[in-house]
């Protein structure tokens, strides 16, 4: 749920519910956050908590995420802000691609096939990045400091962020396709299974909600 300062998760467990906020520290004051979080929680009918912590979460992509003899896996491989749920499918794809190499490859092949492993598991981290981006620069009716910053400022360096020549793949052009098929009146049935870090329903269902 977007707030003023960023965006709560809430996720129903067995025995508790987890609530987070997320928000930016060169924005917000912890205690804005604070003050918008407990108001949050009191309407949500939450009368107490078991613990509360703030927790840096930096983000970040490997550059060599698998080199032939270790992989990393998971948070070791790449952080992205979690506002798409995108960690558990990014690992299983990950361990996927590692173990199909290593039960279906010849060792011989190893020096070849590991930096293409690479370029395509940083493609697609780079894709879900892309994704989450936009969704948050159009993600929001509040006209605040957070939300200003992420449409003004940070969205704006997206190009230069994911420019080609600097990160070895072509996230940055399978995003512009995907906005580009979004755009159009009708699209073709030829398009419908398209994806560029998750499927073009996804990018569909977002640029509805946000008016696109």
């Amino acid at each position: 749920m977007a707030r003023p300062h960023g965006w709560i998760f809430v996720i129903p467990l067995t025995a508790h519910t987890s609530y987070g906020y997320i928000f930016n520290r060169d924005v917000s004051s912890l205690g804005e956050v604070e003050s918008d979080f407990d108001a949050f929680l009191e309407a949500d009918g939450v009368s107490e908590c078991e613990q509360r912590a703030v927790i840096p979460f930096p983000n970040f992509v490997h550059r060599q995420i698998y080199d032939g003899a270790v992989a990393r896996i998971g948070n070791a491989a790449a952080f992205m802000e979690p506002l798409e749920a995108t960690a558990i499918v990014s690992a299983q794809l990950q361990i996927g691609m590692v173990l199909h190499l290593r039960l279906n490859r010849s060792v011989e092949h190893l020096e070849r096939d590991s930096p293409l492993v690479n370029r395509f598991l940083i493609n697609n981290i780079l894709c879900y990045g892309l994704f989450v981006g936009w969704h948050y620069a159009c993600g929001s009716t509040y006209d605040s400091e957070f939300w200003r910053y992420a449409r003004d400022r940070a969205w704006t360096k997206f190009r230069k962020a994911a420019d080609p020549e600097l990160v070895g793949c072509d996230a940055l052009r399978k995003f512009d396709e995907m906005i580009e098929l979004i755009s159009q009146p009708v699209i073709g049935k030829a398009d419908w299974n398209r994806m560029c870090g998750v499927p073009l329903t996804s990018y569909a269902q977002i640029s509805q909600g946000l008016g696109h």
